[in-house]
């Protein structure tokens, strides 16, 4: 699976385990639990949640249709997912095999966004 983070802040936050350690020992642990699977599992995004450790969540009413989030413990992955050919993939919580690719676009520790805590 191929997994970018165009937001420069959250890329650098992702890279970093002293940078996530500050959001607490736990939510450390669930993103790197997250990011691990996402690398190592397979190829596909149904690779990744077939061990169970990482769970998809229903898209919100108002979810871009091409959104997904993905969880672990407290912590919410937010991804725009794409196909082998960096196609978005419309409903990806109903197809999960033809996800290929991944632009993380936020994460939310016990449901507050990083980015909004970064910016305000």
């Amino acid at each position: 699976m191929i997994v970018t983070v165009p937001n420069p802040w959250l890329e650098a936050l992702l890279a970093s385990a002293a940078l996530l350690t500050q959001l607490g020992p736990a939510a450390a642990e669930d993103v790197m639990v997250i990011l691990g699977m996402l690398l190592l599992a397979g190829t596909t995004l149904a690779d990744v949640l077939r061990n169970g450790l990482v769970r998809m969540l229903a898209p919100a009413p108002a979810t871009a249709e091409s959104q997904i989030s993905l969880a672990c413990g407290q912590v919410v992955l937010s991804a725009v997912a794409a196909d082998r050919h960096g196609e978005p993939v419309p409903a990806p919580h109903l197809q999960p095999s033809d996800v290929w690719r991944l632009a993380v676009a936020d994460l939310a520790v016990g449901g507050i966004s990083v980015l909004s805590q970064a910016a305000g």
